[in-house]
Parts: C-alpha cells; structure tokens; sequence
C-alpha cells in the first residue's frame, strides 16, 4: 500500500510584483519551492492549483488551516501573504518562511527562522538553498510539538484558534433553507427587472426574466460564494469594480466599475473565466 503523503500548502504572491520581472515568482516556486517540498515527500499545491474550485476562498482558507505545511515567501512583503501566515499562526499551525535576499526582514515575525533565497535563481545557488528548504520542511513537521513556530507559542499562550465542529443540517432545517432559497430567488427575479431602469451603460433589460433552474454553473468559476460589496479583479490582477449582485439564477455578475458605471458579466463575455475575487 502506497505510503500517504503529508501536504504543503504555498503561500506566495501569485501576481507580478512591482520591482520584479513578469513571471518572477512562477519561476520560484517551479524551480525552488515546489522541487523542496517534493524533495522532503510532501504533495504540494499554492493557491493558482485550486482556481477552479467552486468556493475559492474558502478552499484556499481551509488549505492554510489544514495543510501539515506551509510554505510562506514573504518576499516583496504581499499583505496577502501576511495575511494568511496571520491565519495560520492563529491556529499554531507549523510554518517555514523564506524570502529572497532583497527582502528586508519584517519587525513583527524576525524572531522566527527565515530561510533567505537568492532572487536571481543562480543555478550554483538555487541546490543549495532547496536543500535548505526541504530539509527545514520535514524538520518542522517532526519538531513543532515541542518547538516555538509561531507567535502564539513563543507567547505562551495556552492554546490556538480552533475551528468549531461541523454542524449537521436537520431533515426539517433543510426544507426551510431551501423555501427561503426559493424566495431569495424569486425576490431576484424582480430585483433584475427592476435594473434595467436604474442600471447604466448597458441594456439589463434584454436579461430573459423566465425562472431557470438554480444551478452553480451558471456563474463564473470562483464567483459561486461571493457577497454583495467584494472586490473582484480580472486575469492580470487588474481591479474591476465592487459587486453590486450575483444572481445565480440568470447567471450574471452585476457590479460597479473603477468610474462608478454599473456593468454585468454573463456566460461568454470574456471576462467570464477569468473573473475573482482573489487578486492573484
């Protein structure tokens, strides 16, 4: 029986950062992190593997809590990355942090061990410094119930963050959500012919008002658990607007552009694939 391997979660920038080349860190992790991690027998993944998940955020969220590793580049600062070493370090949940050498040290976490990594990815240093990694990722998952890895343990706090049970959803609870679903539903039908007088730039009047089934597919992938005021961005990372609806049921993202004009994205726009709520 094939041995089960322990996971790694990565978190690092995903975009372009400024004062780095395009592509910049798609190179490390496919030439540094991702060889470490493999290296040490870890199954690896970093947030772009998981795309096209139906509820993104909250896959992602659940990878960094549940993950046996993770991985943090804290190179270029990201406040996304921060953030999510945040999380982790909640729960007292081992990490290994790296940076590229250019990369100042950051006040709030210098008293952990930061492995640092040359940003040129100079092939007579890149086996060095992955060797390093590796060996620092199964180092930690042995030694972390005994060792100081995160804030909450060099603080001496009792215990982490703990997620609560799952709660299981009563035969009865279940006929309830679903005739509350079908209202919502039907409350969003004449919310969008409404729109089509008070919406601009372009005619939401054409949107078919004739009940379609509630189906997930019917919206962009990434889309599916997004509420009302989230900020969504294109493939590049660009900022689009906020959300001012999603309507499952016609399929279409209703939101507010950068200039303050109200716009939709519907199956075959070309927005439709790539649009997120993650600036990645």
């Amino acid at each position: 029986m094939p041995e089960h391997k322990k996971t790694c979660f990565v978190v690092m920038p995903i975009s372009d950062q400024t004062g780095y080349e395009s592509g910049h860190f798609g190179r490390v992790y496919k030439n540094l992190i991702k060889p470490a991690c493999e290296d040490a027998n870890f199954e690896v993944t970093r947030a772009d593997d998981v795309k096209n998940t139906n509820y993104i955020v909250l896959d992602i969220l659940n990878r960094i809590v549940s993950a046996d590793i993770i991985v943090v580049d804290l190179s270029a600062k990201n406040p996304n990355v921060l953030y999510e070493l945040g999380i982790r370090q909640a729960f007292d949940k081992p990490a290994v942090l790296i940076k590229d050498a250019k990369t100042d040290r950051i006040f709030d976490i210098q008293g952990i061990r930061t492995i640092d990594y040359d940003e040129n990815l100079r092939i007579d240093l890149v086996e060095k410094q992955r060797k390093q990694i590796s060996a620092a990722v199964a180092d930690t998952v042995q030694k972390h119930p005994t060792e100081p890895g995160s804030l909450i343990r060099m603080l001496s706090v009792q215990k982490g963050a703990e997620l609560p049970e799952p709660t299981t959803i009563t035969g009865e609870s279940r006929l309830i959500m679903d005739a509350l679903g079908d209202v919502a539903s039907r409350l969003s039908d004449l919310e969008r012919s409404a729109s089509s007088s008070i919406l601009g730039n372009k005619n939401f009047s054409t949107f078919s008002t004739t009940l379609q089934p509630k189906s997930e597919e019917n919206l962009p992938p990434g889309m599916f658990d997004t509420a009302e005021g989230t900020t969504i961005y294109d493939g590049n990372s660009n900022e689009l607007g906020t959300v001012i609806r999603v309507s499952r049921k016609s399929g279409t993202v209703f939101y507010e552009d950068l200039e303050g004009n109200r716009q939709y994205i519907q199956r075959g726009d070309p927005l439709w694939e790539v649009v997120t709520p993650l600036p990645f």
